[in-house]
This record gives C-alpha cells, structure tokens and sequence, in this order.
C-alpha cells in the first residue's frame, strides 16, 4: 500500500472470511525448520522479506509470501473501528503470530478449528483493553480564577486536585510538576497503546488552545503551551569583530509568556470562538466523527504547530495546510488553488465583491504557497511574508470555526462535499 493511501485510511469493519482465508494460507505455508537451515537461511541473507520465529525448540519459517500475508492480516484487525484507537498493531501482529504457530503445532487446520481459533484469539485482544487514567503535566499553562476547564475528553486540572483524589500521587511527582496544570483523561485501551493515546488526547487540547492563541493574546507577549519546556534560556551568542575590538552579544529567544486563561478568556472562545462545538467533537472517538469533524480535528493540530513555530515560512505552510484539511475533499484530484479560494470565499464573504476579493487574495496565498514549496525560503526572505502568515492564519482559522458551525443543527454538514453540493446551488447568493 503507498503511503499516499495509507494516510487518512478510514476504520473498516474486519471480514471473518477474509481473515480465516489469509490464516489457512499462512498456516498451509510456514514450515518448522532446523537449525542448520534457520542458520543457512541466515547466511544466505535472501533479498526478499522472511522471517524466523523460535519457541522453544523449534523454530518456525515464514517465507515471502507468509510475511506478506501476516502484514495484510495485521491490517485488516487494526484498521477494525474495535480495535484502531486502543490496541497497538505490534501486540495485534504479535498475538496473531502465536496463533498461527498454536495451529500448526496442534496440527488443527480445518476450517472449523481455525474459526474457532481466531475468534478466541480476537476475544483475547478485546480482554486486554482496559480503563486507564492518562495524567500528563503542561508547561506554560496557567488557569487564573478558573478551578479546572473540561476540553472534549480532558481536564485541564492543577495538581492540586489531583492530589486531593488521589495522595499516593505525591511520590511520583516532582516539586516542580506539581505547581503545573495537568491534562487529565481517561482511555480505553490496551496498556501499551494507552499512554500514546492518552498523549494524543491531551496534546489535541493543546493545540486548539495554541490556535486560539492570535485571537486571545498579543504576537509580542509570545505566549507557549505544550508538553516540553520552553527553555527561556535559550539563546543565540554572536562574537563581533571590529578591527582590534571583539565585543559580543546574546540573544534570548525567550521570555516565553504563560498562556493565562481566565473566566472572561474562556467564556469569549465559547461565545466566539465554537469551544463548545470543537469539544464536542473532540470527546467523540475518532471513528464516531464525520468526516467534517475530523477534517476539523486535523485542521486544529496543523493551526496549533502553525502558531508554535517560530519561522514564518513554517508557519505559513502549516496553516496552508490546515485550510486544505477543511476544503479539499477526501481523493480531490488536480490543482487546488481554484477549488480552495472558491470555497473559502463562499463560506466567508458577505458580498459578491467580498468574495471576488477573498478569491484573490486566497489564489494570489496559494502563489507564495507553491514558492514556498517549490523553491524554499531564504531565512533573509522570511520577514516579506510575515503579513501573508496573518492572513493565512485568517483563512485557515475563520474557515475552521464556520465550518464548526455546520457540524451542529438540522442543516449540519457531515463532508466537504456538502459545501461543494451547496456551493454549486447557492454560489454568490448574499
């Protein structure tokens, strides 16, 4: 599969027939082997995937086309809605092989002992997911007259809550961590995918959180949030060398601003800012959303790297792409420009001469995009396109909340292809 196809794969339900066929030809083609020959097989380093599996005392050969058939299988069971968010493809993978292996040694290849076999395999993995907490320290995140803040499946909490439920914390955490606001979250999953999971969780927060960050605060405050410290001694040092004198110089790139969210800060995102509607969507499992609210849900963690880089190029492309997560359909094909500035101009503008207007500045965006892209940027050129950095900012931002709009109410829109349907009814209709 490229990996064209493999981003963005959608969860599909798991075909028993498929899965005992691609058993029956895995098990009909791994052979136990010897020593001597897992050791001449080893040697001879043959080009093509294999691999050996030892228990005990013996060992067992995959060929090219068992190890194919393994990685289809894996597949098929991970991208299951059941399994994809809560149990990892190396345990899936794993156990599968300790199944194939428990069928040839108990030589029970019928069809009737394979089935049962796998739906004891598949019963086993949904036993291992579990309920776990996920508690994870935010650095720069301060929360001013607000107790705790509930965002989709995580509370933003400070420690001191925490240790309120729960005092054997105490002695895990360090002095410094426990002056800091915390996400917490429960999961559902295995415990080797849980702590990933409950990560994901937690840094979706925090993103939308950074994307908010040029509507709540002012550029200069610099204002950061995220799981790593913000070293504020991070700094540059210059030597300057003036015919006999040599002075030097540092620069700080800090200090990084705390991100102070209050009551009067929260209740603005709620009544401007769709708070409301993208928690919602955020506390949904992610094969319960529509496409809209994913596409949404991705849009917000390009705008929130966006807004945590510090070159303008960088942030420029992240936000290029966030506002092609809300406006590109799922396998659109040829230039996007055109498609992307129309739509953006149907959802935003109020007028037929204010939706010519974002056409052309959206296109004339995509231009610097492609440059950007195509021929890079030189870190002189960076300061030219910083304006174009707010207005992408903009686009991407002011698209994504008036699409968040749609995701609720009897008119709601649950795919990119609405709008297109919409827009081919109703286009400059003010």
């Amino acid at each position: 599969m490229s990996i064209k196809k493999k981003l963005g794969k959608k969860p599909k339900s798991l075909e028993k027939r498929v899965l005992l066929d691609l058993t029956k030809e895995i098990c009909s083609s791994v052979n136990k082997i010897s020593i001597a020959e897992a050791q001449s097989l080893n040697s001879s380093r043959p080009e093509h995937e294999i691999m050996l599996i030892e228990r005990i005392d013996d060992i067992f050969y995959f060929d090219h086309d068992s190890c194919a058939n393994l990685k289809k299988a894996t597949k098929s069971i991970k991208h299951d809605p059941v399994y994809i968010d809560c149990i990892s493809e190396e345990k899936i993978r794993n156990k599968y092989i300790d199944l194939i292996i428990s069928i040839i040694v108990g030589d029970t290849k019928s069809d009737q002992n394979i089935e049962s076999a796998i739906d004891a395999y598949l019963a086993e993995l949904k036993a291992s997911v579990k309920g776990y907490r996920v508690l994870m320290p935010i650095e720069q995140l301060e929360l001013s007259d607000l107790e705790e803040v509930k965002i989709g499946k995580v509370r933003l909490v400070p420690f001191s809550h925490l240790k309120a439920e729960k005092q054997e914390l105490s002695s895990s955490v360090g002095a410094d961590d426990e002056k800091k606001i915390w996400g917490d979250v429960f999961i559902t999953a295995e415990a080797t995918e849980a702590k990933s999971k409950g990560q994901r969780e937690i840094e979706r927060v925090i993103n939308l959180l950074r994307a908010y960050i040029p509507v709540l605060f002012h550029k200069e405050h610099n204002k950061k949030i995220g799981l790593l410290k913000y070293d504020p001694n991070s700094h540059y040092k210059y030597l300057i060398i003036e015919d006999l004198e040599i002075s030097d110089e540092i620069r700080y790139l800090g200090p990084f601003g705390t991100y102070k969210l209050n009551k009067e800060k929260y209740e603005e995102l709620r009544a401007n800012y769709c708070l409301d509607e993208i928690s919602g969507m955020l506390s949904k499992e992610p094969s319960t959303r529509s496409d809209l609210e994913n596409s949404i849900i991705m849009a917000i963690r390009w705008i929130g790297l966006g807004t945590d880089d510090e070159v303008a190029s960088d942030k420029f492309l992240k936000y290029a792409i966030a506002l092609e997560c809300l406006l590109i359909t799922r396998g659109e094909k040829g230039d996007k420009t055109d498609p992307i500035s129309k739509r953006a101009a149907f959802i935003l503008g109020e007028s037929v001469i204010e939706c010519s207007s974002i056409i052309s500045e959206v296109k004339l965006l995509y231009d610097i995009r492609s440059a950007i892209v195509h021929q890079g940027c030189e870190a002189e050129e960076e300061k030219y396109i910083e304006d174009s950095v707010q207005k992408m900012y903009y686009y991407s931002m002011g698209t994504l909340l008036k699409l968040s709009n749609k995701t609720i109410g009897t008119d709601k829109w649950d795919d990119i292809q609405d709008l297109a349907l919409q827009m081919d009814e109703k286009m400059f209709e003010r």
